[in-house]
């Protein structure tokens, strides 16, 4: 059940880079665009997503459902996994080298045999089932969330002129040192406040 416990470790934080999908293409546009004079044609804005997020109130409390249903899918993991071992532990202990191919505890062996072949198979479904469920509810959480951080972003790039918003904790580094520039904005503290608006 490693996949779904790695992924509820994730925090709220990683979604940020839904925000701004930065592909190899558009980075190498912009490291061309800061490579020339075209800056001055175009204005950049840039927001620090992490200092948004960490600022957040809503933030902390989506954080904390999305804990509270892990743990409960990791109790349901856990408890298929324990029958699984008992199963396992009751084999062991069980010599079937010397066992009567006909006797009672020949067939009990079998049994317990198929049984775990049958948990085995299942706990690959769980996994899968898991997987599925913990990913429905973190989007139930958090898309609704990313539409009004996408929402604002819009409008305070609309209200300050901005063509480009820039994350630079995933900018190269040419364009970071670009972003220090006066005519680039600093527009987190207004991203931050927005967010607190709706």
């Amino acid at each position: 059940h490693t996949a779904y416990r790695r992924q509820r470790q994730m925090c709220i934080r990683d979604r940020t880079k839904t925000c701004l999908v930065m592909n190899k293409y558009l980075l190498l546009v912009l490291v061309l665009i800061f490579s020339t004079d075209l800056t001055a044609q175009i204005k950049f804005g840039y927001v620090d997503y992490v200092a948004v997020l960490e600022s957040n109130s809503e933030v902390a409390q989506l954080n904390e459902r999305l804990e509270k249903y892990a743990e409960a899918l990791r109790n349901e993991a856990d408890s298929l996994d324990n029958l699984f071992r008992s199963v396992v532990q009751e084999m062991q202990g069980m010599d079937a080298q010397s066992m009567n191919p006909n006797g009672p505890e020949r067939a009990k062996y079998e049994k317990l045999n198929v049984r775990l072949m049958i948990l085995e198979e299942n706990s690959e479904t769980q996994k899968r089932e898991l997987e599925q469920r913990y990913q429905q509810r973190r989007s139930q959480l958090l898309d609704p969330f990313f539409k009004k951080v996408s929402r604002a972003m819009d409008e305070i790039a609309l209200e300050n002129g901005v063509q480009v918003i820039l994350d630079p904790t995933s900018a190269p580094e040419k364009i970071k040192k670009a972003l220090e520039s006066e005519s680039v904005i600093d527009l987190t503290n207004q991203l931050t406040q927005r967010l607190l608006e709706y």
